[in-house]
């Protein structure tokens, strides 16, 4: 069905259902890196304003396609989280950024409803499309290590956008421990009227014992959607 699908909904974001303690404006693009691949598409991202040792970050927006694709990004790690790996593992090379790894997995669209309105000659038609999102972060050691993915679907309409499900029980760590701390959406059914995009993420916490002393480094993800089914992530460093 995606071929179906309208070139203005392919051609291209915060209310709170319960309060996120996180903050992710959209970004203003100054700058971007991706991490080349011959086996999952290639985007970029972006940092937005920092503070003190933290930061944010944004993805480029991509649209649903004919078939499922990949995006992999490298995003540095908070200091907390490379002091962290170089006192556990002082033998890895981790190189001066310590950049994780951060995936997101765009559906296939569906149509799932059409209405061509009561007066078709003054009423636009409606195209109701669904599609699906998830998002993976893990260590800059290795994902096996630790990793956190949260996982969505949502509906769109070119003037709305809701969310059909949201997952963030999916966390595995090797020595570290990953609890989510957080899990919930933001500005669900947006409208063109009212912002124009939602989002669906977690807040979790990345922890050890290193050296008998305890270490954690916290992080935020974002799957934000909008209104004509583009997608793209936001987080912190």
């Amino acid at each position: 069905m995606a071929a179906a699908i309208a070139p203005a909904l392919l051609v291209g974001a915060f209310f709170v259902a319960s309060t996120s303690p996180a903050s992710a404006a959209q970004p203003t693009i100054t700058a971007a890196k991706a991490l080349a691949s011959t086996t999952v598409e290639t985007s970029s991202f972006v940092h937005e304003a920092s503070s003190g040792t933290s930061g944010s970050w944004a993805t480029d927006k991509v649209a649903p396609g004919a078939a499922p694709h990949t995006y992999t990004f490298e995003v540095p790690a908070p200091a907390s989280e490379c002091a962290m790996i170089h006192q556990q593992h002082p033998g890895i090379k981790i190189g001066k950024t310590c950049e994780n790894t951060e995936t997101l997995t765009i559906g296939t669209a569906r149509i799932v409803k059409q209405s061509t309105g009561v007066h078709a000659s003054t009423v636009k038609p409606q195209t109701t499309y669904y599609t699906t999102a998830s998002t993976h972060t893990c260590s800059a050691i290795a994902c096996a290590v630790w990793g956190n993915t949260i996982s969505t679907a949502f509906y769109y309409t070119g003037g709305e956008v809701w969310e059909d499900f949201l997952d963030c029980n999916d966390s595995s760590g090797i020595g570290y421990q990953v609890s989510v701390t957080w899990c919930g959406n933001w500005h669900n059914h947006a409208t063109s009227q009212t912002g124009s995009y939602m989002n669906d993420g977690d807040d979790f916490e990345v922890s050890v014992i290193a050296k008998g002393i305890p270490i954690d480094a916290g992080h935020w993800q974002r799957i934000n959607c909008n209104v004509d089914g583009q997608t793209w992530i936001t987080g912190s460093d």
